[in-house]
């Protein structure tokens, strides 16, 4: 076993040969993350712009050559690499990261299919560890305010590992209810949900959930619930679809399904041929993350549950999410132009505090586009809507 163990997942700890670590500052535990997750070496001046930005050049050298001098004495062995003006981790270092594991569980499950039954068979044990491994989100308590750089780049880090954690949420429930185990099902489904309370997806495997297990009275409030926070967050209504779910599980038309009935799960509904697409970024917000980083902070996660929610309402698939840059695809051009408006209507009326009104850039085009794996290939049709 590495005799180093970092958990970046919830609040950050450290342990050396099963001693817990300490830093004495927030800035110490920010250097040793970042190092960590990067996987990189880093000039000196990156590092400063990024954890010292106010203090004066010379201040900050010394302030980082004793930042480095803590880590060394506190982690030990070949953990930091320092060459010159280069900073960073050891390739051959033995240690163990609890993102790495993470990211390889989800990894090593994908490699074995999509299937609700292949998910049930290989994936479950490895899904439900990566989820145990989540124990809250990346440095969960150390934002820092003073380092706009880092703030921005631990807000899309986390981010990313939320997405994923989603992901596994949603494959543990479909691969429990395919074994005809609904509570265990629901726990995941629930905590799936959790994440983001306006992902209507979620919302109505939970209620399809709660009518398999019997349990017909959870699914009509869930329902209830889906439509009270639509409303009281975004002023919409449910979809049409999970309106209709709602309605047969209130008719007692939502039949149990035997384990060996279950659908096996669809990949992404990602439209081809010709496909029309939307591509969506926030005008000017590196200087606002430089100048209100914890504004920005919930004003991006506000964006991107109102871009999430308008594409998905008007039948489009988020294949791609870079900073606040949202990539989707359509299999109509009308329902691509409904899905901008609804969200520049929405995003126009939205108080955003101290950031004032947030402007977002949209750009729709249709053309002929072609799948690989999860993501579009390289074509004309998507240089095009990227102009």
């Amino acid at each position: 076993m590495p005799a180093l163990k970092l958990f970046l997942l919830g609040q950050p700890r450290f342990e050396r040969d099963g001693q817990p670590l300490t830093f004495d500052t927030r800035k110490n535990v920010a250097l040793v993350a970042y190092l960590a997750l990067t996987r990189d070496c880093h000039s000196r001046e990156t590092l400063i712009t990024l954890l010292w930005p106010e203090l004066e050049p010379r201040r900050a050298r010394a302030v980082l050559r004793r930042n480095l001098s803590v880590l060394r004495k506190t982690l030990g062995g070949k953990w930091l690499v320092v060459d010159g003006d280069e900073i960073g981790t050891d390739p051959g270092a033995d240690f163990w990261l609890d993102v790495d594991r993470f990211r390889h569980l989800l990894s090593m499950c994908q490699t074995h299919g999509h299937s609700d039954t292949q998910v049930c068979s290989q994936c479950l044990d490895m899904l439900a560890e990566a989820a145990e491994l989540y124990r809250g989100d990346l440095l969960e308590g150390t934002s820092l305010r003073d380092s706009a750089a880092f703030d921005e780049w631990q807000f899309f880090q986390t981010e990313s590992l939320r997405q994923a954690l989603a992901a596994a949420l949603e494959k543990l429930a479909r691969g429990h209810s395919a074994c005809g185990e609904w509570e265990a099902a629901i726990c995941y489904a629930r905590r799936w949900l959790s994440l983001d309370p306006l992902h209507e997806a979620a919302h109505q495997r939970l209620m399809e959930l709660y009518a398999w297990a019997g349990q017909r009275t959870a699914a009509l409030r869930q329902y209830a619930e889906c439509e009270r926070i639509l409303r009281r967050e975004l002023q919409v209504e449910p979809s049409p679809d999970t309106t209709a779910l709602y309605e047969r599980i209130r008719d007692g038309a939502a039949q149990r399904p035997s384990a060996a009935a279950l659908p096996e799960a669809a990949p992404p509904a990602f439209p081809t041929g010709i496909v029309t697409f939307l591509f969506t970024d926030i005008q000017g917000s590196t200087p606002l993350w430089e100048q209100k980083p914890h504004a920005m902070k919930a004003a991006v996660a506000r964006h991107h549950a109102i871009l999430r929610q308008a594409i998905e309402a008007n039948g489009g698939a988020v294949f791609k999410v870079i900073g606040d840059a949202f990539q989707a695809a359509f299999d109509l051009p009308l329902r691509g132009l409904a899905a901008a408006l609804s969200a520049q209507r929405t995003l126009r009326a939205e108080d955003w505090g101290g950031i004032g009104p947030m402007h977002v850039r949209m750009g729709l085009h249709t053309g002929p586009a072609e799948l690989s794996g999860n993501d579009y290939a390289v074509s004309h049709t998507l240089n095009r809507v990227r102009e």
